[in-house]
């Protein structure tokens, strides 16, 4: 029996309760809305500040303070409200009569009575300060403390605080001098302790080079002990690091159909079940926008009878708010602002079952898990009565989901994933330690933001000990040694060389301090069939006919080579029996392959259209603003005169794109439009913008027309912004919302513009040129004899070879089918694409460069 569980007894016989681990941030926001503070007034409503107070309330329960010590301390406004916030907290758990996780044996040691009896207290690293006096409180005549101390001891320094706490308590300290052990763990710990080097047996050292890595070659000898006869209660996974290593441990060993179990507790927020409410409550807060309504319906979770899908797809355009959009019935999902309790559980609980939940959690034991807990809490309430608004069920439902919690990983039986406090008083056969790198195992403390190293040993010179970084330090690597010590026959210590992040992560101070040599891990089964030929692929070794087909596509893929899956059709593409477009031209003179992803395979890029500017929009509107200030022109016109048709113009365009749904407003468009208003009024008095030469003849001009590149004829269609005429010719002017101006691939570098000399060939057209509207000026890229100067290299002859040049390259490689990725060197073309999960062009310039393949 642990001495919490003697302490929660001991209390629950006093009449006191425990207070739920959800009940104590609602505590502490209470406490806070109601103490006089001076430094946390401002902070008392972040979202964080509960959680950091009561991490820094354990830390004060857990030294055995009383709020009179502290507040007899505190000297800052700031140390002031943390001795107020103590005080309150420990006042509040008083007069309920309730304790906590943390705090059973500081009430215990206050407020149980108790008649000391001898006892054997085995199995303990060290006491904390609370920990030693319940020890005081309970033990009588005749007890026995065992602690795994020597004087002087490596790595005891925790230990050596506990030693003498009990001292000054009265207790007798006897050093014992056992003969050597024959079990691994207590010779490893000795080795330790005494600064020896650990030999290669007992222990087996070994670096892998990554925590995926290291996790499969963990679990495929954990396979290895289970397959010899040893039970899996008598095997154990330590992991000093539950957040980095849970998730992959419980990824591989679903893989490896390998059952695990964990003590570890994660909220319901962070499980399925949890992450779909959280959808759920976020599309109540946010109106029911598109991207909010999409992801509850389109959650992986849920199932629903009509494929949503399809409808999530053809809404994302226009993005409508709402659920009647969505072409069936599930307005019920949304809650009135008004309504009861019970009408409130039913929603929730109509989501569950049409959205096939239920039915799923009975063949997915940790969904049953999490899917009990919910409707636990939910039953509670039902009994509520009264109208309530919606809103405040949704908070409480988040404040659920954020306080209870499940195991994470759940199992009826299975081998022990433990961190090093939950294996001491244990004893196991086999054990593999995960994670000793730096910051992973020891993980790395850090000043506490309310009370500092400074403020810590301020304290401890005036007879308050709060234990500092170095004794929080300690404290790990004490527990780290009593977990080691729990084993008995084969333990396995790895490191991973990089962290999840990808970063290199060199040797943590445990790894160097054991000091074992490299020993190769035994070469084992691979832990599933996927798994081994895997392995078997990258190993070169014999695969069946059917994956080696699979191999060598992939590896010409990855190679470059050219096959139907990098865009090689067996047939060629005419380029005559199309009609282009210049920004076609753009898309397939930039890069092959994404320009056939987007045109024949009609892959999207699924974006949020709530989340991200819609760039179209706003140049759509921009345009429409000049092309507004020059509807009716006629010599003369006054400036102010174009500015107020343009400003007309964009305001009718904006009220048509509010209709049509292509402009979806945030919060901030008012400001958004005026910017943009003043923009177009800068643009409009801008010299550039309507040269005294210049006529305007076509504004917004549809055509068609034929461009001849050799053998080659190419239809095109497109929208001129304007043409202009001018003493020279026909001048073309295409708006640009700011400077960017996209070029095309020739020769491996994205250097040749394109849009301008085609228009200019269509139209027979003497000059072009590209307009900023931001900017308000012409930008240096420019067509046509009027961008020549003796300064530059430019000439236009040259220009219009090249343009040619290049519209007889793409005749001739889609003529022969070829549509593989065709970027420039640098990779320009791939930094935004859209398309790289199914092109591997990245991948084997990756490889050529010596990166990963």
């Amino acid at each position: 029996m642990t001495l919490t569980q003697l302490a929660r007894i001991a209390l629950r016989g006093q009449g006191w309760r425990l207070l739920p681990a959800g009940d104590r941030q609602t505590l502490m926001q209470d406490l806070l809305a109601g103490l006089p503070l001076e430094y946390l007034v401002a902070q008392r409503e972040r979202p964080g500040t509960v959680e950091v107070l009561l991490g820094l309330i354990g830390e004060l329960i857990r030294a055995d303070l009383e709020p009179s010590q502290v507040m007899g301390v505190a000297a800052s406004p700031r140390e002031r409200d943390v001795a107020r916030v103590f005080e309150a907290w420990i006042q509040a758990m008083k007069d309920r009569h309730t304790f906590d996780a943390v705090s059973a044996e500081y009430f215990a040691a206050r407020h149980a009575l108790v008649t000391p009896h001898a006892y054997l207290a085995h199995g303990f690293a060290h006491f904390d300060a609370a920990q030693a006096h319940w020890l005081d409180s309970l033990l009588g005549e005749g007890s026995l403390v065992t602690l795994p101390y020597r004087e002087g001891g490596l790595g005891l320094q925790r230990t050596a605080l506990s030693v003498a706490d009990l001292e000054q308590r009265g207790f007798k300290v006897e050093h014992l001098s056992p003969s050597r052990s024959r079990l691994v763990g207590p010779q490893v710990v000795r080795d330790y302790v005494q600064g020896s080097t650990v030999t290669p047996l007992p222990l087996t050292c070994a670096q892998l080079p990554d925590i995926e890595a290291e996790v499969r070659a963990c679990l495929r000898q954990v396979r290895t002990w289970l397959a010899a006869g040893v039970p899996a209660e008598r095997i154990a996974v330590l992991t000093g690091n539950e957040d980095a290593y849970l998730g992959t441990l419980a990824d591989v060993a679903l893989e490896y159909h390998l059952p695990l179990i964990s003590g570890q507790q994660i909220p319901l927020r962070s499980t399925p079940l949890g992450s779909l409410l959280m959808a759920w409550i976020d599309a109540h807060e946010q109106g029911w926008r598109y991207s909010r309504t999409r992801r509850v319906l389109t959650h992986p979770l849920v199932h629903w009878p009509a494929d949503l899908s399809l409808s999530a797809r053809r809404l994302q355009r226009t993005a409508p708010a709402g659920l009647a959009v969505w072409g069936t019935d599930l307005e019920w999902l949304a809650l009135p602002e008004v309504t009861t309790w019970p009408d409130a559980i039913r929603v929730i609980e109509r989501l569950l079952v049409e959205g096939g939940v239920r039915q799923r959690a009975g063949a997915h034991p940790a969904l049953n898990a999490a899917l009990a807990v919910l409707v636990e809490e939910l039953s509670g309430w039902a009994g509520r009565s009264g109208e309530v608004d919606s809103v405040e069920i949704l908070a409480e439902l988040r404040e659920l989901l954020k306080t209870r919690t499940v195991l994470a990983l759940l199992s009826r039986s299975g081998v022990r994933v433990a961190n090093p406090l939950a294996a001491l008083g244990r004893s196991f056969a086999c054990m593999w330690v995960l994670g000793l790198s730096d910051g992973l195992f020891p993980r790395r403390t850090g000043d506490h933001p309310l009370v500092d190293q400074f403020t810590r040993q301020t304290w401890a010179a005036a007879g308050v000990n709060l234990p500092d970084l170095t004794v929080l330090a300690a404290a790990q690597e004490d527990l780290f040694l009593g977990a080691l010590a729990a084993c008995e026959q084969e333990l396995v210590v790895s490191r991973p060389r990089r962290d999840l992040g990808g970063r290199e992560v060199p040797a943590g101070t445990y790894w160097r301090r054991l000091g074992g040599d490299m020993v190769p891990l035994p070469s084992l089964d691979w832990g599933s069939e996927a798994e081994k030929l895997t392995q078997d692929a990258l190993a070169g070794r014999s695969l069946s006919h059917a994956i080696q087909l699979k191999v060598e596509t992939e590896q010409g893929r990855g190679e470059g080579v050219p096959s139907p899956h990098s865009g090689q059709l067996p047939q060629g593409i005419a380029v005559g029996e199309r009609t282009w477009s210049p920004s076609q031209l753009h898309s397939v003179g930039s890069c092959r392959f994404r320009w056939f992803a987007e045109r024949f395979l009609k892959l999207e890029e699924q974006v949020d259209p709530d989340e991200v500017e819609d760039r179209r929009a706003s140049g759509t509107l921009l345009h429409a603003g000049l092309e507004g200030a020059l509807t009716g022109w006629q010599a003369g016109d006054r400036t102010e005169t174009l500015i107020t048709r343009a400003k007309a113009a964009y305001e009718a365009k904006e009220r048509e794109l509010l209709a049509s749904g292509d402009l979806r407003p945030s919060p901030l468009w008012q400001v958004t439009k005026q910017e943009q208003l003043e923009t177009l009024e800068r643009a409009v008095q801008s010299a550039d913008f309507l040269p005294a030469a210049h006529t305007p003849l076509h504004l917004e001009d549809w055509r068609e027309f034929t461009v001849e590149a050799g053998q080659y004829r190419y239809q095109l269609r497109g929208i001129l912004d304007r043409v202009d005429e001018t003493p020279e010719g026909l001048m073309v002017t295409d708006y640009k919302s700011n400077r960017y101006v996209s070029h095309v691939n020739r020769s491996g570098k994205n250097d040749l513009e394109i849009q301008l000399p085609l228009y200019m060939l269509g139209l027979n057209a003497t000059n072009g040129r590209y307009f900023s509207i931001e900017q308000a000026q012409n930008l240096k890229d420019a067509a046509g004899p009027h961008a020549e100067s003796p300064r530059k290299k430019y000439k236009w002859s040259a220009h219009r070879d090249d343009v040619l040049g290049f519209l007889e390259e793409v005749g001739e490689a889609l003529g022969r089918g070829d549509l593989a990725p065709s970027p420039d060197v640098d990779g320009k073309a791939c930094q935004y694409c859209s398309f790289a999960a199914v092109c591997r062009h990245t991948v084997s310039l990756d490889a050529a460069e010596g990166g990963m393949a």
